[in-house]
């Protein structure tokens, strides 16, 4: 899909090692990216939810995870 190439082409920009400033704009992208899919596999949920189709699991939560995340992409 499109996605896994930006994720997969970020990945890859990554690890050759570029200057700082460019590395941190590829870690913004990657980090934009994950949760760009995440918003998507939410949206898929969401359709499954409607169709009675969605098995749920309980799973723990790292709040102070998601709260770093969402700070530095802002």
């Amino acid at each position: 899909t499109p996605m896994n190439a930006i994720l997969g082409l970020g990945g890859l920009l990554l690890r050759r090692g570029s200057d700082q400033w460019q590395t941190d704009k590829v870690r913004k992208i990657m980090e934009a990216g994950r949760h760009l899919l995440n918003v998507i596999n939410d949206v898929l949920d969401l359709s499954k939810i409607e169709a009675g189709k969605l098995d749920l699991e309980n799973k723990p939560l790292r709040i102070e995870a998601i709260v770093a995340n969402v700070e530095s992409m802002l």
